[in-house]
This record gives C-alpha cells, structure tokens and sequence, in this order.
C-alpha cells in the first residue's frame, strides 16, 4: 500500500472548500483499495484530525469543508486496480460564509436544497434530511407487511450466501444495509430489516466497534451495493437501542452487549415511504416457535470467501435444525433466545456482511413472510471473525419470537 498526503492551510478566520472537478478510482467495500481521505485539519497542529469522508469509485463526490484553517489529504493506493485518478480544486472561504447559497439548506449528505423543501413531505435531499423532525399527519406511510411486489425465488435449490444465489432485484424489499456515514460511496457493514417506516431491527453486534449513531446510515432498496440505484432510499439513525435499552452514553462508552440476546433497535432519522422496492417483513407472534427443519431463507451483501461477488444481494434456503447442533464452543447457545439453522453438510450459510440480516419464514396459511431471526454468528471463531460455512458450524440467529413483546414496547417507548 501506498500514500500521498497533502496538508492544506489557510490563512486564519479561513476554511477550506475543496471541489471534485474528476473522479475515478478503484471502487471497493470501505474503499479498502485505492481511497482518498479528507480529514478535518490538525489536532495540536500535529495529529491528522477527524475523517471527514473516505472517498472511492468513479462518481464526484459533493464538495467537502474543513471547520477550520487546515484540511489534510491522504490517498492510499494497493496498485491492484487503477482508474484515472482525481483532480481537485481548493479555496479559503471566510468562516462567516456558509456552506450553502443563501435561501438553502444543508443536507447530511452536503447537497443544498432550497429552505422551501424543508418538510414539505418530499425527499428532496436524497437521505430524507430535510424531512427529519417534522410533523406527519395520520401516522404516517403504511403497506401490509410480509408480502413483496416482487415474488423471491422459492424452492429447496440449495441456494446460498456463501457460494451464493442472487435474489430476484427487490425480492425481498425489507432488506437494508446499514453503512458507515464517513465511507462513500460504500460503506457496508451489516443488514438489518424493516419493519415499519420508521424502525429497523438488526443485530447489536454490528455496533461493538462503531457505537456512535451518527457514523451510520440505512440504506433501503438496494440490489447492487456498489450502485445508487432507482427507488434507493437512505436515511439515518435518530435513536440507537442495544438490548434490553443500554443507554446511548453508556454504550459508545464500552461497547457491551450480550451475546445470548444479540439484538437492536434503529429509530430511522424520517420515515420511509414505501414503494414496490421498499416494504415491511412481518413480525412473529410473541412465543412462537418453529418446527425443526422448516424451511426459512437469510439474504445479504456478505463475505463469500472466494465463491463468486457479493456486489449483489443474494439470498439462502436456511432450514431450522435442532438445537443440540449449535451448542458448541463458539458462545453459550440458549433456545429459549436463539435459532439453531443452517445446513450441516458445510459450504452453505451466511458470513460477515451479512450479520443483523433477516430469517424469514413464509406462513402456510396467509402467504406472508415474517421475521424469525437476526443473524448473529456462523463462524468457526467468533461473530466478528473467522471462516464461514464449514461443515458441521450451523448458523446462530436471534429468536426474535423470544424479544416480540420487548420490540413493541421499545417502539411505543421511543415513538412509532
């Protein structure tokens, strides 16, 4: 790996504005290739300040801005793959002047809109910024959960994540990726579920490393996620609830969770409308149990250890097994809190990416696929690490059946 670094300084009372006037570098998960980071001046004018982004790929990013006198540049490059490269332009501007012209408003993502736009029930930011605290009258937008526009593959294949199957685009138009707000234009981490327009459930593991909500956004109507697609939603997180409801203070704090009810909560920062790409999974009823091998399906963006891209969403038939095949030494398994899935024989199951993802199973009797499980771990190690899909190392999920009366009282708790 190689780097460049630029230090930018302007005079004082300055900031620094800095222009994408071309783009084009290689684009991968976390921009782990080639990547260009900005970073907001200097700590004690010798330490790099905060990130301010982490930029890959070959679509301009918006201007950026430094809060003060000094902005640092660093690319990085591994010489795998190579693109043009990128050409900037740089200005001091006075502090005083704002980011945006007069009459406009800042979105998160640093696009302007005209202050007009400001709740007037449209998305006209692109990440639902500039509908964020508003009122909504009758409660908001609704849709029957659990039966997608688009009809998933369906049928014992043998389909998986790990060598995996595509999913039909939008099949299962619940799924969401959750990202890393200082990564673009991708900053995948791990999958989550909607459940109505303004929550998700994930898993709370994906925030052991990452506790701040404000380093995280939702992406919903995904397919490909390396494209901004038609009918892409994105939004934010208001409020960030780790099982059973660890303060938000206490949690960037340590990052501890329980493994054994590995759960969360994500209060979206505006609601979403929904849409043939975007719609609810149903939530199981409260004790409700499965019978062993019924068949259920996972679907992610994660690891497929050498078995084909995972730059689409794919999906895996994931059968319920016996309990007695998840109690090995990888953590403490309890049925009463966690499912026990997967399939024995190896190669199949899910990976990292795919964690906080969903397990749905389709009801007999009404047609609609409800939310059984979070994904959790599957490794050979750890959730956070190791091999996937091996041989007698089934899937562990959250039971969320276990958690449903905990799910409705968080939601009336903090708001619909």
């Amino acid at each position: 790996m190689q780097q460049c670094s630029y230090l930018l300084v302007a005079p004082m009372g300055y900031k620094i504005r800095l222009s994408f006037d071309d783009f084009d570098l290689d684009l991968a998960d976390m921009c782990q290739g080639d990547g260009l980071s900005i970073h907001d001046g200097l700590v004690q004018n010798k330490f790099i300040g905060p990130l301010i982004g982490r930029f890959c790929g070959d679509a301009r990013p918006r201007d950026v801005e430094s809060s003060g006198d000094k902005m640092f540049i660093s690319f990085n490059s591994d010489f795998l793959e190579s693109g043009k490269g990128y050409a900037l332009t740089y200005k001091a501007v006075l502090q005083s002047v704002p980011f945006c012209p007069l009459g406009q408003i800042r979105c998160k993502n640093r696009k302007c809109v005209s202050i007009s736009n400001k709740c007037n029930g449209n998305d006209d930011c692109g990440d639902g910024s500039d509908e964020e605290n508003c009122f909504t009258r009758g409660g908001g937008s609704t849709v029957e959960c659990g039966r997608p526009s688009v009809q998933p593959k369906s049928g014992p294949e043998g389909d998986r994540i790990v060598e995996g199957s595509e999913a039909i685009p939008n099949s299962w138009p619940w799924q969401v990726s959750l990202q890393l707000t200082l990564m673009e234009p991708v900053g995948h981490m791990c999958g989550g579920t909607l459940v109505n327009d303004r929550w998700v459930v994930t898993a709370a593991h994906c925030f052991a490393s990452v506790q701040q909500k404000e380093l995280w956004r939702v992406h919903f109507g995904k397919h490909n996620k390396f494209e901004e697609e038609n009918g892409e939603v994105v939004r934010y997180v208001k409020k960030l609830i780790i099982y059973p409801d660890i303060p938000e203070e206490v949690f960037k704090q340590n990052g501890q969770f329980d493994i054994g009810h590995d759960l969360a909560l994500l209060q979206l920062s505006a609601p979403v409308n929904f849409t043939s790409k975007i719609s609810t999974a149903c939530l199981p009823n409260q004790g409700e149990r499965l019978a062993e091998n019924t068949i259920c399906y996972s679907t992610g963006w994660g690891m497929t250890r050498g078995t084909g891209k995972n730059d689409v969403l794919k999906q895996a038939v994931t059968p319920i097994l016996a309990p007695d095949h998840c109690k090995q030494d990888i953590a403490p398994f309890v049925d009463a809190n966690q499912l026990c899935t997967g399939h024995l024989h190896g190669g199949e199951g899910v990976c990292h990416g795919d964690s906080g993802g969903p397990l749905v199973c389709k009801d007999i009797q009404s047609g609609k696929w409800t939310l059984h499980g979070i994904v959790s771990y599957g490794t050979d190690t750890s959730y956070e690490g190791g091999l996937c899909g091996l041989a007698k190392v089934p899937g562990v999920f959250t039971r969320l059946a276990a958690k449903r009366n905990w799910v409705d009282s968080m939601m009336a708790k903090y708001g619909k």
